[in-house]
């Protein structure tokens, strides 16, 4: 990665799986992690890091309630069930 993202190298990065060399120079790279961690120090130099903020509560909560329990309960075979147990704010807030 580090080769393709130098311009002294990439208008002729040489692709051994394809034996062939190509110009990287015009290319746009967009990556996504969700942790740079992992990113080396050298590589996140020749990178333009984009902060792209995920779901807030209130949306992971309404995600959760329409969507996630309804489809679990139901390949739980539970649905018959519901009014035996009930989850808990405090519960579904440590799910989100």
């Amino acid at each position: 990665m580090l080769e393709i993202l130098d311009p002294e190298q990439n208008d002729s990065f040489n692709d051994h799986y394809l034996d062939t060399t190509i110009d990287l120079s015009k290319i746009l790279f967009i990556c996504t992690a969700n942790n740079l961690s992992g990113v080396s120090k050298p590589l996140l130099d020749r990178m333009d890091i984009i902060d792209v903020e995920g779901y807030s509560n209130l949306e992971k909560r309404q995600i959760l309630d329409d969507y996630i329990l309804p489809k679990e309960i139901e390949k739980a075979s539970l649905t018959e069930k519901l009014d035996m147990f009930t989850i808990s704010s405090e519960v579904k807030e440590k799910l989100i």
